[in-house]
């Protein structure tokens, strides 16, 4: 690029207004954030659809670079501190404002792939028939995701994205749960009949 390219000499004319637009990133990332925490209402009225046997797991600490709700039935159990399988909705702090995927809310199956079940899991061609079918991601601590773009009407568009959110938590509970807890059973040493 030269000086005298017309996107240089916008930037240079207008570059202390587009460094404090640029600066405002931070502080809408955080806006984001504080906004999901408030989802858990929202995250506990889905929990109690979803059944008695359902557990909702937050994870929303300020220390945690990746905060989310987790959505775990009981006979999935832990896994080395983790539950075996969660239906998540998952964000990275401090960078929700940004327009790159990676940065963006992310629904689905939060299970480790290097633990058992987390293999199990991911071998089970009933669980990849339904990722294939769902069009999902994968990732070494997702079984498959999709993300949740914030719109760019966000907040005014405030409630249609939560109930964007939980039509997303909701249709991959209803997607997947079934699936989760067949194959779980089925590789457990004391398998015994599905719940």
């Amino acid at each position: 690029m030269r000086i005298d390219d017309e996107r240089v000499k916008f930037y240079l004319r207008n570059r202390a207004q587009i460094e404090q637009w640029a600066a405002l990133g931070e502080s809408a990332a955080s806006a984001l954030h504080s906004w999901m925490c408030a989802l858990t209402s929202t995250m506990e009225a889905l929990c109690a659809k979803l059944g008695e046997d359902v557990q909702l797991e937050t994870n929303l600490d300020e220390g945690n670079a990746w905060p989310n709700f987790r959505f775990v039935k009981q006979s999935w159990g832990p896994s080395a501190g983790e539950p075996a399988a969660a239906i998540s909705l998952e964000w990275t702090r401090r960078r929700g404002s940004r327009p790159e995927d990676r940065f963006r809310p992310y629904v689905g199956i939060r299970s480790v792939n290097s633990a058992a079940a987390g293999v199990a899991l991911r071998a089970s061609p009933e669980m990849s028939a339904v990722r294939q079918r769902r069009g999902d991601r994968t990732s070494p601590w997702w079984l498959g995701f999709t993300y949740q773009p914030v719109p760019s009407d966000f907040p005014d568009a405030a409630d249609a994205y939560r109930s964007q959110l939980v039509d997303a938590l909701d249709k991959c509970w209803t997607d997947y749960s079934g699936a989760i807890t067949s194959v779980l059973a089925q590789s457990s040493p004391t398998a015994g009949p599905v719940p």
